[in-house]
């Protein structure tokens, strides 16, 4: 990474694409479109907290969620770019999986939730 040392919770590989490497820090999102040689901070104007979760949507290409410490969930549709809040404001998502129907399941400090 850029920068001095990161601690990373996540890291998503896009299958289609595998040299394309996302990782949620305790600064955000960075990207490397190499393979993990190079990183960049990506999103920083939307979602800068700690990245403790982080998945694609198997449906749509270009979705992105993150769940945030103490922060909710957090999703994009420009492939981390940008990020709008999505719900769930002030509760760690730890964890996050997206069935093949596009069903949003969340592990957080307040339980387990799924979307509708």
């Amino acid at each position: 990474f850029p920068g001095p040392p990161l601690t990373t919770f996540a890291l998503l590989v896009d299958t289609s694409q595998p040299q394309i490497v996302y990782a949620g820090t305790t600064t955000g999102v960075y990207l490397s479109k190499d393979g993990g040689h190079s990183w960049q901070p990506i999103g920083r104007d939307s979602l800068s907290s700690t990245v403790a979760s982080l998945v694609s949507s198997p449906v749509e290409p270009d979705v992105l969620y993150v769940g945030a410490e103490h922060g909710g969930l957090f999703r994009s549709t420009d492939g981390g770019q940008h990020w709008q809040p999505w719900g769930l404001e002030g509760t760690s998502v730890y964890a996050i999986l997206t069935d093949h129907t596009g069903t949003i399941w969340l592990g957080t400090d307040q339980g387990i939730f799924r979307s509708p």
